[in-house]
């Protein structure tokens, strides 16, 4: 224990119990250059644990990571058992080692890790995505949803919620998949559309200024 007459002190504070404690009030107030737990040296502000290496000078908060600790934040009237956190980690076996940062949510002491940054790719649903964006689960956009992929893998199938035409498109090649009428999908470009009907020995046309070759069957 440390006292003093005045509430002030000066110097280092080091202690050599495994598993010593600090408190202090709500009240409680003072400054301090450095604060190490679990380390006798740190060179940040709030340093969790050891660490080896140069600790860059613009670290304000450092936590020892291994995929066992957490930064956690509470909810629901501060009950430990629901809430948030970040989970710091890494995976040693590709070259060179991968930093892996997770953000997960708590609910009735049950952790779900929900989204994960895996070096420079991201996984939601999995925490070790193999591309760029990994999903693990279902995606959903609005009907004024844009964007652009390199590539696009598709596990089992694509889903269209709506009772409307869709399509894919790439410039003026385009598919598109009716969900009414007689012709349910059409393939066109710039000079051919392709119409296939729903039922299979019908004949199969084109528009009145289609121009080109196609084959079906092959």
């Amino acid at each position: 224990d440390i006292t003093t007459t005045d509430g002030t002190f000066s110097g280092d504070i080091v202690s050599t119990k495994a598993n010593g404690v600090i408190s202090g009030s709500a009240s409680s107030t003072g400054s301090f250059g450095m604060v190490g737990i679990k380390t006798a040296s740190p060179d940040a502000l709030l340093q969790i644990g050891t660490h080896t290496g140069t600790m860059p000078g613009s670290t304000s908060v450092w936590i020892e990571g291994d995929g066992t600790k957490a930064l956690r934040f509470s909810s629901t009237n501060n009950n430990a058992a629901y809430g948030s956190y970040l989970k710091p980690n890494y995976d040693g076996d590709p070259t060179p080692d991968v930093s892996i940062l997770t953000f997960g949510t708590r609910f009735d002491t049950a952790d779900t890790d929900v989204l994960t940054l895996y070096g420079s790719k991201v996984g939601i649903g999995t925490t070790t995505p193999g591309v760029a964006l990994e999903v693990i689960g279902n995606i959903s956009g609005s009907a004024t949803s844009t964007g652009s992929f390199g590539s696009v893998t598709i596990i089992d199938k694509i889903v269209h919620a709506g009772d409307t035409n869709t399509h894919i498109q790439f410039g003026t090649d385009e598919v598109k998949l009716r969900t009414g009428g007689s012709s349910r999908l059409i393939a066109r470009d710039a000079n051919v559309e392709l119409y296939v009907p729903l039922i299979t020995d019908s004949n199969v046309s084109g528009s009145s200024t289609a121009t080109g070759s196609f084959a079906i069957g092959h």
